[in-house]
């Protein structure tokens, strides 16, 4: 009797899924609790409230005034008291300009009295020039005293300070001027060779900047 192959290959796909169906089983099983599980404790769980949450209310603080340590910048001084310090500071500033002028034109006037002796036209610049350096050097002083005490009282003796830049910056202007007027007349009497007074102005203006520039 002829065999049905549809009939064999039926019977062959059965014996293979009941085979398969007995290994499967197990995990199928376990599949089936670890759901029935997470159900069971999905509903044990209680909903999240939907209220939002209460935002955190930022702290206040006491400002506080700014002060000069804070900001690096000064109160603004009053302005009678800025007065008692204007005045030296500004004559200061003057006597370093006419100095400087004086410099400028020095060096002018030189080039023309001393034109075949450039040894004693650069000595006498030289010195000079370090008489003008000194009332650079008060000014620059005044200014730096200034901003460490403006703002504080206005004493005897920080005036006395100022005073001191601006005698001392007097003085070197007025033996610079004693120069030029021992060249002017020097040139004028036609004694240019005979220098005494000349060099005795230039020594008493080189020993006045070197006291005031070791003091």
């Amino acid at each position: 009797m002829k065999q049905n192959p549809w009939r064999q290959r039926l019977l062959l796909l059965s014996a293979i899924l009941i085979v398969f169906g007995f290994l499967t089983m197990p995990l199928g099983l376990l599949g089936l609790i670890f759901g029935l599980y997470c159900l069971w404790y999905g509903l044990q769980l209680k909903p999240e409230s939907t209220s939002r949450p209460e935002r955190a209310r930022p702290r206040q603080t006491m400002s506080r005034p700014q002060s000069m340590s804070s900001t690096g910048v000064r109160p603004p001084l009053p302005e009678d008291r800025i007065a008692e310090y204007r005045s030296r500071i500004r004559e200061l500033e003057s006597l370093e300009h006419q100095a400087d002028r004086r410099l400028a034109g020095m060096t002018e006037y030189l080039n023309q009295l001393f034109a075949d002796s450039q040894i004693t036209k650069d000595r006498y610049l030289g010195i000079v020039r370090k008489a003008e350096d000194i009332t650079d050097v008060n000014l620059k002083k005044a200014r730096t005293a200034l901003a460490m005490f403006a703002d504080g009282p206005v004493t005897p003796q920080r005036l006395e300070i100022l005073d001191g830049y601006v005698q001392s910056s007097r003085e070197m202007l007025a033996k610079i001027d004693g120069v030029v007027t021992e060249l002017m007349r020097a040139e004028q009497s036609d004694q240019l060779r005979n220098t005494q007074h000349i060099e005795e102005a230039m020594n008493e203006l080189k020993e006045t900047a070197r006291y005031y520039a070791q003091s």
